[in-house]
């Protein structure tokens, strides 16, 4: 994935993975997962 920082909380994490047989319904969940991740560290979950 790649590199995530959140400064607010002073947080850096760096998520490392491999997917294996990424087919695009699998594509298109881990991409809405991702999106709401990022949207829930922008707004506190609002």
């Amino acid at each position: 994935m790649g590199i995530i920082c959140i400064k607010m909380m002073e947080i850096t994490e760096t998520i490392e993975c491999k997917l294996i047989g990424l087919i695009k319904r699998k594509l298109e969940l881990l991409n809405r997962e991702y999106d709401n991740f990022q949207h829930y560290l922008k707004t506190g979950g609002r």
